[in-house]
């Protein structure tokens, strides 16, 4: 497979074969590979095989799991690796196989890069219901960290939002899928929020922000024109 990096070796774990992906992936000659180990190669750390070994000693096999490595030349690389276990010619072998997502991580981080410069708070949010991105501000705004957020379902986070102006917005966004722009006093924070919600086939995007100087600033106005 050309987009798949694949490594054949031993019960030694030595290498005996390679495809031309994996070459690429790791910008190293064939004679670089072969007769050596990913631990003597630099693709696998002692940590990794430590752990692996574990993983295979309960399930003969590994599967989907991230691997980060720096190629020959000192690039970056980002990979998801798997491994099982195969019989050939009555002989044990190994193999591997390598799908180089580095692209992939570099736009997640771009991304990601973008979003922490945003102003306003910023969430992403699946069909599911689910956080799939918190910047610092709106975890600053929620009192969460983002990384503890990122997974969780909004609704079990946040169960006292459940039949409030919020929940039935971000409803009404999903299912209808219009933008909506919202204002709204969240009691439990003791704070305004203005809400832009916006929807795709993915879910939303909430920009949001703490608006309660200007909203008690104009409660000000409004009462000493009584």
């Amino acid at each position: 497979n050309r987009l798949v990096g694949m490594i054949i070796t031993n019960e030694q774990h030595i290498i005996v074969d390679v495809n031309d992906q994996l070459l690429h992936i790791t910008e190293m000659e064939r004679e670089d590979v072969v007769g050596k180990t990913g631990l003597e190669l630099g693709i696998l750390d002692e940590a990794f095989v430590k752990e692996s070994w574990q993983q295979l000693l309960e399930n003969e096999r590994i599967f989907n799991r991230e691997l980060l490595f720096t190629s020959k030349n000192g690039k970056p690389v980002s990979c998801i690796f798997s491994t099982e276990k195969t019989e050939l010619n009555g002989n044990i072998f190994w193999l591997s196989t390598l799908i180089d997502i580095s692209k992939r991580k570099r736009s997640e981080r771009e991304l990601a890069n973008v979003y922490e410069r945003v102003t306003d708070a910023f969430v992403a949010i699946d069909t599911n219901w689910n956080y799939v991105y918190v910047n610092k501000k709106a975890g600053e705004l929620l009192e969460k960290d983002p990384d503890y957020l990122v997974g969780q379902h909004i609704w079990t986070v946040f169960p006292e939002d459940i039949g409030q102006p919020v929940y039935k917005a971000y409803h009404e966004a999903m299912e209808r899928q219009v933008m909506i722009s919202m204002e709204e006093y969240y009691q439990p924070y003791d704070r305004w929020f203005q809400n832009l919600i916006y929807p795709s086939a993915d879910g939303l995007s909430v920009f949001f922000s703490d608006i309660t100087a200007r909203k008690k600033a104009e409660q000000r106005i409004a009462e000493s024109e009584l």
